[in-house]
């Protein structure tokens, strides 16, 4: 993939979470023709990914950036995807039982920031838009080690990093499929005022060493998959 268009989708940081893409393509879902909806799309990177993988993508938000469709317009999708501004706490409001898939990257630790909405609540607005077997698939970043904590309590943070059993205890209503964990010393980058090149090594060093050595819980993003069940039909 060209880095422009990577850029396109992914946003920031392209060297760690261009891995949530890796995740995407190894989870064994065919994307063709999927009824598909993009929570807190922020600049609509992954609606350009799930509609070039050939599906039927809504792309939304709670507050709206001109950014989104003129990302979509400089990669000729625009007119294949449809838009609505409306946050992760309304979705129900709107769809119900609807998506073969719900995604989302890097959003579900801003919910209930300085007042913007309830994520356990979001979560099951979430719940009640997919389609019995649908998939909720998301990636944000985790509570990681004792180093990150410090640093972010030093530089200052406006963003809940979660542990894996809060992650679970979020989607109880849901069965998990799959789980992968990534990345150590890029967030570090920050400090050294986020300099791309540094950033880049950061993440190739991660791949080649530290997600090899270090355990999941060490990690600071996770990457999931998640299954609303099919209900059994009533005797």
């Amino acid at each position: 993939m060209e880095n422009r268009l990577l850029k396109d989708i992914i946003g920031w940081d392209t060297e760690t979470w261009r891995k949530f893409l890796s995740f995407l393509e190894n989870t064994g879902i065919d994307f063709r023709d999927k009824h598909v909806l993009e929570v807190g799309a922020g600049n609509g990177g992954l609606s350009l990914y799930f509609v070039m993988k050939g599906a039927d993508v809504v792309c939304t938000d709670l507050v709206w950036r001109d950014g989104i469709t003129e990302n979509h317009k400089r990669n000729d999708v625009a007119d294949r995807i449809t838009y609505r501004q409306v946050g992760i706490n309304d979705l129900s409001r709107y769809y119900e039982n609807t998506f073969d898939i719900i995604v989302c990257k890097a959003v579900l630790g801003g919910i209930g920031i300085a007042g913007n909405g309830d994520l356990p609540e979001g979560i099951h607005e979430v719940y009640q838009c997919l389609k019995p077997g649908g998939y909720f698939i998301f990636c944000d970043s985790m509570h990681a080690s004792l180093i990150h904590t410090a640093a972010r309590k030093r530089f200052g943070s406006h963003w809940h990093y979660f542990r894996r059993e809060e992650i679970m205890a979020l989607c109880h209503e849901f069965t998990l499929v799959r789980e992968h964990y990534y990345g150590y010393l890029a967030p570090f980058t920050r400090i050294l005022k986020d300099h791309y090149r540094i950033r880049n090594f950061f993440g190739k060093l991660d791949s080649v060493f530290f997600e090899k050595i270090l355990p999941d819980s060490k990690k600071y993003m996770g990457c999931f998959v998640f299954r609303k069940d099919r209900t059994e039909p009533a005797d």
